[in-house]
């Protein structure tokens, strides 16, 4: 819709500049030229030509406008805009499908908000909600554009990182942690806020058939508990797995 406003109004100007003209040239001289009741006839003709593929073309956009919004909101979770639980799924499945085919590597991580139900019950919601966001922003800008993170429910997230070495996919998960730890979030009355996270990491060298998100995802999260009896604020993963 809006690549199609430019050309209306640029249609409406040239209609208005036309009869702006004829007005103006008509009281200079004193009188109306014979053929321009014609003239103006056929530029009205041509503006309405133009105006009818318009409106439709700005009807299909506005649609296609709407559509896009509605998938967007179903994907991804309305509080922090990262993908939402199925479009995390959804994504992943995809991608480790691909990932398969090509005998790469991934990593899957699962990121757990230490004491976040402290969080509420010391600052109230609000202010979980906002150290959801501003978690979820800095976990955004930590990964790559590759990565591919959800908020799974709670204060839980799951990242997949694509073709990846076991000694990287380690580091950006003590860099998530470090990060966190060292950020500066606010209550939702700007009082400053400490939060860290516990990850669990499992990783696989060479995706084979058979090897399922839900799989990784429990191994990543058995880690995860690991991570949380260890004392929190860490990350912790199993050995890699490689082909058979």
């Amino acid at each position: 819709m809006r690549a199609v406003l430019p050309i209306l109004t640029t249609a409406i100007i040239t209609m208005v500049v036309f009869v702006t003209k004829v007005i103006v040239i008509s009281n200079i001289v004193g009188f109306i030229p014979a053929n321009v009741l014609d003239v103006a006839s056929l530029r009205l003709g041509i503006t309405m030509l133009i105006l009818g593929p318009l409106s439709v073309a700005g009807s299909h956009a506005a649609r296609a406008e709407l559509l896009h919004r509605m998938r967007y909101q179903a994907h991804h979770d309305s509080l922090t805009d990262v993908l939402s639980r199925n479009g995390f799924v959804q994504a992943s499945h995809a991608l480790l499908k691909r990932l398969t085919h090509e005998g790469s590597s991934a990593a899957v991580l699962m990121l757990d908000l230490d004491h976040f139900k402290r969080v509420n019950d010391n600052h109230g919601h609000a202010s979980g909600d906002r150290l959801l966001r501003d978690v979820s922003q800095v976990l955004t800008e930590s990964l790559r554009p590759q990565d591919v993170l959800g908020r799974i429910g709670g204060e839980e997230f799951a990242v997949v990182l694509p073709h990846i070495s076991f000694e990287d996919a380690t580091a950006i998960a003590e860099r998530l942690c470090h990060t966190v730890r060292s950020g500066r979030f606010l209550t939702a009355h700007h009082e400053p806020l400490q939060a860290t996270l516990s990850i669990g990491l499992a990783y696989k060298q060479t995706l084979q058939h058979g090897d399922s998100l839900e799989d990784l995802l429990r191994e990543a999260d058995l880690a995860l508990y690991q991570a949380k009896a260890q004392g929190r604020d860490c990350a912790v993963w199993t050995a890699p797995l490689s082909a058979a």
